[in-house]
């Protein structure tokens, strides 16, 4: 059985948005969680997190 691909277009559009919101202040846990689950989605469990999620996780609002 092949796996799906993913969907690069989908993960370049979350990827942007992470940095986008993270940038702007506005990147919280509840948003941060939601990009997980579509990155996920759109990766197909197959990807690594990107850099972009990994950075906006390590700001404050994670660890509190």
């Amino acid at each position: 059985m092949k796996l799906p691909e993913p969907d690069g277009e989908r993960i370049r559009a979350i990827i942007t948005r992470a940095r986008d919101l993270h940038s702007r202040g506005q990147m919280d846990r509840e948003v941060w969680l939601q990009l997980n689950r579509e990155f996920v989605e759109a990766s197909h469990g197959q990807l690594e997190m990107p850099s972009a999620l990994i950075d906006s996780g390590k700001s404050g609002w994670f660890e509190a």
